[in-house]
């Protein structure tokens, strides 16, 4: 999970800045949760990094990625850095012997890319073994892109709908106690249990 799961629960939901831009990062299935990218949006993240264990659930899985991040390339008018895993034919038949699982849901689905603000890809993607994809990210094209349409700028309508982020700090363990019964409660029970019996 990304940062902002866990104990510092919605603080880490946040983007940085960095030398190379202002950078949000969501891993996996957060990427379907269109509450927690929207925080990133409204945050100004210019650059999403998104990570996927890959080899993992065969080509749908890549597909599936590749949805997500050109997606999420549109809406955020950012530019989506996506890295997967990859397993090899050694590793794919180690994983097979200890467990006694097939191969096949252990292979393929990787989706390694850039995606461009516009939602096109730079590039050629990744989709098995390992590898580098390589761009220059010029932000001009953040600046086109969310001329025509800014999910937190002009198309946004926080007049109708926003989003509430609570930054407080919060434990993964709260407990809960009952308080004891009080003496007319009990006496009220005792009255209940006659009057069923009677």
């Amino acid at each position: 999970m990304s940062g902002w799961s866990g104990a510092k629960a919605g603080a880490g939901l946040r983007a940085v800045d960095s030398a190379v831009g202002r950078i949000g990062q969501l891993a996996c299935w957060e990427h379907y949760l269109p509450l927690a990218r929207y925080a990133l949006i409204a945050d100004g993240e210019q650059i999403h990094s998104a990570m996927y264990p890959g080899s993992i659930f065969g080509p749908l899985f890549s597909q599936q990625t590749e949805v997500s991040t050109r997606q999420h390339a549109l809406e955020s008018a950012c530019f989506v850095v996506s890295a997967t895993a990859w397993l090899n034919a050694d590793q794919q038949a180690q994983i097979a012997n200890d467990t006694g699982a097939a191969i096949a849901p252990i292979s393929g689905g990787c989706f390694t890319a850039i995606v461009a603000p516009d939602g096109q890809l730079i590039g050629e993607p990744l989709k098995e073994g390992e590898g580098e994809v390589i761009a220059d990210l010029d932000f001009i094209e953040i600046d086109g892109r969310k001329r025509v349409m800014d999910a937190s700028g002009h198309y946004s309508r926080p007049e109708l709908i926003s989003l509430l982020i609570d930054r407080t700090p919060s434990s993964h363990v709260h407990e809960r106690t009952i308080p004891p019964r009080s003496v007319a409660t009990a006496g009220l029970h005792r009255e209940n249990r006659a009057a069923d019996a009677s």
